[in-house]
């Protein structure tokens, strides 16, 4: 059985103001759950114990715990020794079954700490292992989505390119055909206005008399000729 804390002057253990677990200590739950001796217990992020999550507790946590057990443990052997004295019981009483079973159970909750303490460090490694996997499948995430993003990107630049090529296309077929249209409306124009003009009178119906005039535009244009008599 572990020594008295008022033997030892054990000074209270300090926590901080915002701390629950000094509101709601309660050494019911130690004597009434088989289930805080458990790792599934002490392994799971959702679980409180006077009022504090599990995966949060810290060493001052539990030596303000087992200062209040054992508190608690010694009180209430001083209860039992009153109550015994009062009734002039004969026997001594630490053999008391009622002390000797909340002890038990203080005990053994005390002696299992560093198991406790194990199991929270354990439990943490893998809520970090947990959180770096779903950061690092985040950013596997995210580097698809910029991919996919700058593919669509690259696409539509490449639809864009694509359009205008094709709309230049489009436009030097129309100025081509443009050109080409005036080109043969001048051909027609030259050659039947200009080209089969007389270049004396400027005429454009005429007829040739002279073998001169007839070499002038034999080949060019298509005369009328005219022998003399």
């Amino acid at each position: 059985m572990s020594t008295s804390y008022r033997e030892n002057k054990i000074q209270e253990p300090k926590l901080s103001s915002d701390n629950p677990i000094p509101i709601l200590f309660d050494t019911s739950l130690i004597h009434n759950s088989s289930t805080l001796l458990s790792e599934a217990y002490w392994s799971n992020p959702q679980n409180k114990l006077f009022g504090k999550p599990i995966i949060q507790w810290t060493e001052s946590n539990f030596s303000y715990v087992e200062f209040r057990l054992n508190k608690e443990m010694d009180a209430d052997l001083e209860s039992t020794r009153s109550f015994y004295v009062k009734r002039n019981l004969k026997t001594k009483p630490e053999d008391d079954s009622v002390y000797q079973a909340r002890a038990r159970d203080i005990h053994i909750f005390i002696e299992n700490i560093p198991k406790f303490k194990y199991w929270i460090q354990q439990a943490n490694v893998k809520i970090k292992e947990q959180k770096d996997l779903q950061q690092q499948n985040l950013l596997i995430e995210n580097q698809k989505k910029a991919e996919k993003e700058k593919e669509i990107a690259n696409s539509e630049i490449k639809r864009k390119h694509i359009a205008q090529s094709e709309m230049n296309r489009a436009n030097t077929i129309k100025i081509f055909s443009f050109l080409s249209v005036v080109a043969i409306l001048a051909i027609f124009i030259w050659n039947k206005f200009i080209c089969k003009r007389c270049s004396r009178c400027k005429s454009l119906n005429f007829v040739i008399y002279n073998i001169t005039e007839l070499e002038r535009f034999k080949g060019y244009i298509k005369v009328q000729e005219k022998n003399s008599r």
